[in-house]
Order: C-alpha cells, then sequence, then structure tokens
C-alpha cells in the first residue's frame, strides 16, 4: 500500500498483522478518490475501521484538514500511528483503538466525509446501530458525504428514508456506496432550528479553532452570519479584504453561512440581519470572563438577543490568533493550526520558509 497522491505521495504504509484487515487496493482508492475530487481538501475526515488508516491518511495527504481513525484492535491502531508518523501526518490525525458503534460516543462531528469499511460478513445488526447512531448524532455534516465499501455477496443497506444513494462502483469482490443524509437526524427533526445567529471576530487570521466553533454552531440555525469586525485600533496583520476573503474561501460551498464585516457596535449588526443571538466560542475561564461582561452589555441594550456560548474542541482550546502570528514571525510551524487558504496567505506575506516552518516539516 502507498499514498497515491498529495503532500505524503508514494508513502508506503505498514501493513497489518491482523488477517481480519482487509487492505483497500490502491486501484480502488485512486478510483475513489477521483469521485470525491476537491471535496476532500479542508474537510474533516472519520476514518471507521480504519484497519491502518489507509483511506484516512490518504485524505490528509490530498488536504484534509483532520482525520480521526476508529480501529477496533489495538495493535492495528498502533499500526494507523506508525503510519500517520510515516507519511509526517501525526499532527492532523488522531487514532482511538475502541469498539464500534459504542465507540462513536468519542467521536467529535460533524465531519465532512465518512468512511465505513468493516469486515465482510458482519453483523448486519452492527451497522444497523452504526448507522443509526452516525445520524442521530449529526456526525455527517448536510454537505457531507459517506463512503461504504462492503462485499458483494453480503452487505447492509441503509434505511432510504435517512440515507440517500448518490454513487455505486463495483470492483470485483467489493462495492464502493458513496451516500448523503437525505433527512436531518431525528435529534434535529425534533427540536425547530432557529433561525438566524451571529458569529463575531477579527479572525487575523482564521484559525482552525475558529471554523471548528463556525461549522459547529452552523448545524443549529436555518443561518449563520460571521461577522467580521474592521478593528483598526487593533492594528490587524491582514486587511478587511484579505480577513473577508480568507474567510469566504475557507467556507466555500457552505449554504447556511454568510461572510460580512462591521464597523458599529456588535447589538446593532444582530438587529440590522434579524439575528436571534450572538455566538462566541470559549476556550478557557479568561475567555469567559471578558465575554460574560460584553454579553451583560449586549442584553442591556436588546434583551431580546441571546448570547450564546460554544466551548472550543479540546484540540484547539490552546489555539488563538495572536498566537499564530507570533510563531510565523519566528519561523515557527504553523502546519494543521490554520486553514490551507490561511497557511497560503501567511507564506504570501512572511516568505514560505517562516510560514511552513523553519524547520521544513511536512
Amino acid at each position: 500500500m502507498r499514498v497515491i497522491a498529495g503532500t505524503a505521495k508514494g508513502t508506503r504504509l505498514y501493513g497489518a498483522k491482523d488477517r481480519r484487515v482487509r487492505p483497500v487496493l490502491d486501484r480502488i482508492k485512486e478510483s475513489l478518490f477521483a469521485a470525491l475530487g476537491d471535496g476532500v481538501e479542508g474537510t474533516r475526515v472519520l476514518d471507521l475501521f480504519a484497519g491502518v488508516g489507509n483511506l484516512g491518511i490518504e485524505a490528509l495527504s490530498r488536504g484534509a484538514s483532520h482525520a480521526d481513525f476508529f480501529e477496533q484492535h489495538r495493535a492495528t491502531a498502533d499500526a494507523i500511528k506508525a503510519n500517520l508518523e510515516r507519511a509526517h501526518l501525526s499532527e492532523t490525525g488522531s487514532v482511538r483503538a475502541l469498539k464500534l458503534p459504542r465507540g462513536l460516543s468519542a467521536a467529535r462531528g460533524p465531519y465532512g466525509l465518512i468512511f465505513v469499511d468493516p469486515p465482510f460478513r458482519i453483523d448486519k445488526r452492527l451497522l444497523e446501530g452504526l448507522f443509526g447512531l452516525i445520524s442521530e448524532r449529526g456526525l455527517l455534516e448536510e454537505s457531507g458525504v459517506l463512503v461504504y465499501r462492503h462485499s458483494t455477496h453480503d452487505r447492509y443497506e441503509p434505511p432510504k428514508e435517512a440515507w440517500s444513494l448518490e454513487e455505486r462502483r463495483d470492483y470485483g469482490d467489493s462495492i464502493v456506496s458513496i451516500y448523503s443524509s437525505s433527512i436531518r437526524s431525528r435529534r434535529h427533526q425534533e427540536v425547530n432550528r432557529l433561525k438566524i445567529a451571529l458569529c463575531p471576530g477579527t479572525f487575523d487570521p482564521v484559525t482552525n479553532g475558529h471554523l471548528d466553533v463556525i461549522l459547529r454552531t452552523a448545524r443549529h440555525f436555518e443561518k449563520l452570519i460571521v461577522a467580521v469586525a474592521v478593528n483598526p485600533e487593533k492594528s490587524p496583520m491582514f486587511g478587511i479584504e484579505d480577513r473577508l476573503g480568507m474567510l469566504r474561501e475557507c467556507l466555500a460551498g457552505k449554504g447556511n453561512i454568510e461572510v460580512i464585516t462591521f464597523d458599529c457596535l456588535l447589538i446593532d449588526v444582530a438587529q440590522q440581519h434579524n439575528c436571534c443571538c450572538i455566538v462566541k466560542g470559549l476556550r478557557a475561564m479568561s475567555d469567559f470572563e471578558f465575554e460574560f461582561q460584553m454579553a451583560q452589555f449586549n442584553r442591556q441594550m436588546d434583551e431580546s438577543i441571546e448570547t450564546f456560548f460554544v466551548m472550543a474542541s479540546p484540540e484547539y482550546t490552546y489555539l488563538s490568533s495572536s498566537g499564530i502570528k507570533e510563531v510565523v514571525s519566528y519561523g515557527g510551524n504553523i502546519k494543521g493550526l490554520v486553514p490551507k487558504a490561511v497557511e497560503r496567505r501567511l507564506e504570501e506575506k512572511f516568505g514560505k520558509g517562516k510560514a511552513a516552518g523553519a524547520s521544513g516539516k511536512e
């Protein structure tokens, strides 16, 4: 097995000693990723029954922002870690040795791409529970796809009311089916989605932590407005047009997210756009102390507009725009901390050596 394309192209991957692991042949992988096209870049990936990580590592090499690997056998999970190190992709991959479907409680969605590659002749009740949990917990983004590899003789068909078959490819002894979610999860059906939310910030520059909060928030609202503050008194590194451009590039294809700019009171922006709430991401108590004060000010001016706090995912609790700027100014490695669109802009501004890391690490 080898990585076919991307930053780790040509890297040979360690195989599994466990005979229950079925490798994905290079010809199948090449055909599959040709079908997925540009949709891989910048997305978050969930690789279930990951084996030695063949599919998830290929996605990371092709520009996926992060991949969570779930493998039931600890020795095989260790092989995934070794392959991530071999491909220089350890910083963007997380490996868990957990039984499925129960282990899905540890998944931090939503994901734009989910791989399901179970052993042949697996209990269909297990797959039924797995697909049910993916739908119920909203693990797949509304615009995302799920890739399910199964035997030609022994396959499970997920319920049509929950999953829409987009494409099916026959590879002899196995079939690859590509699904999208045809309905919102049961939890989302039972709760009326709120209307319009406002997510403000300076975004100088936007980080993967910002995107994490934005994308998680967008799942719960019909529309999310991301508002970029002009803030000239902060002497931003990037001008307002650059910050708007980077955000719009990172959020391209997210139909319910709009990016705007503002240079006035935040509560005025919320009123102008008929927002029901203001959303703020929190990393630590220091964030809360400041944001709590701002929330009280805003409530005093318009008590009909609430403030919602979204806790940062654990892997982003330390991440900040100011930290990124300091690291890159000294030539540190920011790969995996910011979207590729931002990494390119930083390379243009500081030179490739400083933006990617003076050590030259991938």
